[in-house]
């Protein structure tokens, strides 16, 4: 409940902030974010980054697979000695 009213501030005092900067400051920050989505450097960093985030999320998936796989297969795995006692203890066993 706490996170919904600091949320429900927040946007109050957006609302408030952003109607009082008025129309014009709002179409002066319009202008300027063209301004950089028109600007070929930006454009040529935008898609290097894109790049940079398909290759991430391919390994990120690769790495999250291999790990399910692991996962998996540890419950295959016969148990060791140590851990076959331990299986077999009962409260009234000590």
């Amino acid at each position: 409940m706490r996170s919904r009213t600091t949320f429900i501030a927040g946007l109050a005092v957006g609302y408030v902030l952003g109607s009082r900067a008025g129309r014009e400051r709002y179409d002066q920050m319009v202008a300027a974010a063209k301004r950089v989505m028109e600007n070929p450097t930006a454009r040529e960093a935008g898609g290097v980054m894109q790049a940079q985030a398909v290759k991430l999320y391919g390994h990120g998936k690769d790495a999250g697979s291999k790990l399910a796989e692991r996962v998996r297969h540890r419950g295959d795995r016969d148990t060791s000695p140590a851990d076959a006692n331990h299986q077999h203890m009962t409260p009234n066993s000590f």
